[in-house]
């Protein structure tokens, strides 16, 4: 396998080089003359097109080539073994036994044998459909620059060696200059770049050939004709000349603090007719804030893999009732990146109630009973919430008809209904859901990427890294200290050079922020001060403090959660000198 990123490839390069003298494409290939008609560029696993002048190989050209025909292809050296008579006749009479309808009828045979046939030749590429849009696009993009430079050479002539030595090294900078930067952005990544070599690098690897003897010869032209090498170095002027942005945007971490301006602003929102759509949308930003899960596990990555049911159902819940109003609900997580892969991997998580009267709004188990209760999911039908808390049953089963049904449905425009049939929603939507509650809450427009990096962070910092890696689900050891550690933001130099003693819980890694100047619900709150439509020019000296200190209340109350367990004296001074204030403001 080849990195896509591009990394490693060296290495790939120069340990197969010993392999070039052996490497002969021993399958016949299709040929298929269209006259000068190329193959379509949306499909990247056509078979290579020949010409009926090109050249037939010859022994001269390359005496160890193999005969690309069948009956050139060796037989294995060791005999095929011999089942014994007695053991191939009881294998012989379960296949009779079992396919007997099948054999006995000519033409059922004949229909199993075309189905068979028509399946294992549509059977999809092994990739994912991202990668496989990522290297049509970088294909695209070859064919449009050949059209332009070189209209002669015919489409199935542009991966022959001689074509690709010449002109692959002009297709990354042809896409930097014909592709845009992001919205906001005036240059390119760095990293956009390195990912386009290393789909280059595969596409020759797949399709280069050399029309003397028809055989792929990508590595070839990579390792003895130095193509690897060039095209490092074109990538690397590229970045220093055209300026390329080589570092990371600046990674937003949403907490606790976000979480519960997002709650109260959906919940202000909250109708009779449209609560039920709310309490789905809470559940789309508490399940990755607790679960750190990716939007493509709660939802599908595309719609192509909806008959993969490769989304959260009901039936991936399990809820067990303990006693009155207390309940516990398991998780089971089935989608991850290696979903398209033949073996894949799981989370069954466990979400408890919350503990704490001050964490309520955070209850995740609560809101998920209440969703399942007014979607009607669960096989016993309750008509009132008091028939469901008083139940006795240990479990809640969900209805087996319902069991395939999407925990997150797709919404209409602006977020008001669900669709109408019932669909899964996709990761995308989902991101998008959370987008709007972080604007209503007048917070940074993000999506669920920001939830699940922050508890990450913090999970790290509480539990140690290998705990965030396990709620992460990471194959690769070095994800999360490249894209989910804070790094330094977490760190205090001052203190820990000076070696201050600091007051337990300020920089405690239980705090939700170690910098609460860098927080994203404190700068909101913040603004709220500065514009809120109560204080105006025209108000009275009096009234404008009046504001400011029933604000800085507001402020402090949502701030109290923080610092729970810390019992702060200092804190506790605060607030009575600002509720002195406040008493004193209103006596005058």
């Amino acid at each position: 396998m080849v990195d896509k990123s591009g990394h490693r490839l060296k290495d790939f390069v120069q340990e197969n080089m010993k392999m070039m003298k052996d490497m002969t494409d021993t399958r016949p290939p299709t040929i298929t003359r269209f006259g000068d008609v190329a193959p379509p560029v949306v499909s990247l696993f056509a078979p290579r097109y020949q010409s009926s002048a090109e050249p037939a190989p010859t022994e001269s050209s390359n005496a160890e080539l193999t005969s690309l025909s069948l009956a050139a292809v060796p037989l294995p050296r060791a005999p095929m073994p011999e089942l014994s008579d007695e053991l191939s006749s009881m294998r012989r009479a379960k296949i009779e036994n079992v396919m007997k309808e099948v054999f006995t009828d000519p033409d059922r045979l004949e229909e199993l044998q075309n189905q068979l046939t028509e399946f294992v030749l549509t059977a999809p590429a092994r990739e994912a459909v991202k990668t496989t849009q990522s290297r049509q696009r970088v294909m695209s993009y070859y064919f449009a620059m050949m059209e332009r430079m070189a209209p002669r050479i015919r489409s199935y002539e542009r991966f022959y060696i001689a074509v690709a030595l010449k002109y692959i090294p002009l297709l990354l900078p042809f896409m930097v200059e014909a592709v845009r930067p992001r919205p906001g952005h005036t240059v390119l990544k760095s990293r956009t770049v390195v990912g386009w070599l290393g789909i280059v690098v595969h596409l020759l690897l797949q399709y280069t050939q050399d029309p003397t003897n028809n055989r792929r010869c990508g590595l070839e032209a990579l390792s003895q004709h130095s193509l690897y090498d060039t095209l490092q170095k074109v990538v690397f002027r590229l970045v220093r000349e055209k300026g390329l942005d080589r570092y990371y945007d600046h990674r937003i971490y949403y907490g606790q603090m976000e979480v519960r301006l997002m709650i109260e602003a959906a919940l202000a929102h909250a109708t009779p007719t449209n609560c039920m759509v709310k309490v789905n949308s809470l559940l789309k930003i508490l399940l990755p804030f607790y679960l750190t899960s990716r939007p493509s596990t709660l939802g599908l990555a595309c719609k192509e893999y909806t008959s993969l049911h490769a989304y959260l159902a009901l039936g991936h819940l399990k809820i067990y009732h303990l006693a009155d109003g207390a309940f516990q609900i398991d998780v089971l997580l089935l989608t991850f990146k290696q979903y398209f892969k033949e073996h894949g991997s799981s989370q069954d998580w466990t979400l408890y109630q919350t503990q704490r009267t001050h964490n309520v709004p955070f209850d995740v188990v609560d809101y998920l009973v209440s969703y399942l209760f007014m979607a009607g999911a669960f096989e016993k039908k309750f008509e009132t919430l008091d028939e469901l808390l008083n139940d006795k049953d240990a479990e809640l089963h969900i209805d087996p008809s319902r069991r395939d049904e999407p925990l997150f449905p797709a919404m209409t425009a602006g977020g008001r209904a669900f669709e109408e049939p019932l669909r899964p929603a996709t990761a995308h939507s989902l991101s998008a859901t959370c987008h709007t509650l972080a604007v209503d809450a007048g917070l940074v427009a993000v999506g669920i990427q920001s939830l699940r990096r922050g508890s990450a962070d913090y999970y790290a910092m509480v539990k140690g890294k290998q705990y965030a890696k396990t709620a992460l689900n990471h194959v690769k050891e070095d994800t999360f200290d490249g894209h989910y550690d804070k790094g330094t933001r977490n760190m205090n130099p001052v203190a820990d050079r000076l070696g201050e003693d600091v007051p337990e819980g300020s920089r405690h890694p239980k705090a939700l922020d170690s910098n609460p100047r860098r927080s994203v619900a404190v700068r909101a709150w913040a603004d709220l001060l500065l514009v809120d439509p109560s204080i105006n020019s025209s108000s009275s000296e009096e009234q404008i403090n009046e504001a400011k200190v029933t604000l800085f209340l507001t402020l402090a109350s949502n701030m109290m959660y923080l610092v729970y367990r810390k019992r702060s004296r200092r804190l506790r001074r605060l607030m009575s000198k600002l509720s002195s204030m406040r008493i004193q403001t209103i006596k005058n």
